[in-house]
């Protein structure tokens, strides 16, 4: 039995940028990297590394030092905020977002990323909030047991002069 021999693949450009946006590149393709303003301006996630091929492009960043505490609930916003034609992958051990997109769709990752960075916030707002009320709960359940305390009482009684009569 005899194969058809595979036709030959399209010869395409490959861009990898890693930081700082490089001026260099041609007018045309400077039109695929002015989404990295979402990162350049942002206090959230780091600066990615960027592979781009034919209409794609796969990015890998991480969050920042404040933020990195947190990489397990931002995963879960953004699985949970996510589109399904964005599709991300995960390393917990070295704390870094992978995506695979079509150029079109930088405008949709950088909305998510917004969202999911006002969610954060909202959620580590929350948290602090619900901290300080179990501690101001466990603080009154303290006091109140207190207050409510009368075995004091019955050793002032067994104290007592006996000439009190009823």
């Amino acid at each position: 039995m005899t194969h058809a021999a595979p036709s030959p693949l399209k010869e395409q450009s490959l861009n990898i940028i890693s930081g700082k946006f490089h001026t260099n590149v041609n007018k045309g393709s400077q039109d695929r990297f002015r989404w990295h303003s979402i990162f350049s301006d942002s206090q959230f996630f780091e600066m990615p590394t960027t592979f781009y091929y034919q209409n794609r492009a796969q990015l890998s960043f991480t969050i920042t030092r404040e933020f990195l505490p947190y990489f397990i609930l931002i995963k879960g916003l953004i699985e949970f905020s996510r589109s399904r034609d964005l599709r991300f992958s995960f390393n917990t051990d070295t704390k870094i977002f992978d995506v695979d997109l079509e150029i079109n769709q930088l405008g949709d990752l950088s909305s998510l990323l917004m969202l999911v960075h006002g969610l954060l916030l909202k959620e580590i707002g929350f948290k602090r909030a619900l901290k300080k009320a179990i501690q101001f709960e466990e603080r009154y359940k303290l006091e109140s047991a207190a207050v409510y305390d009368f075995s004091h009482l019955e050793e002032t009684a067994r104290i007592a002069p006996s000439h009190i009569t009823h």
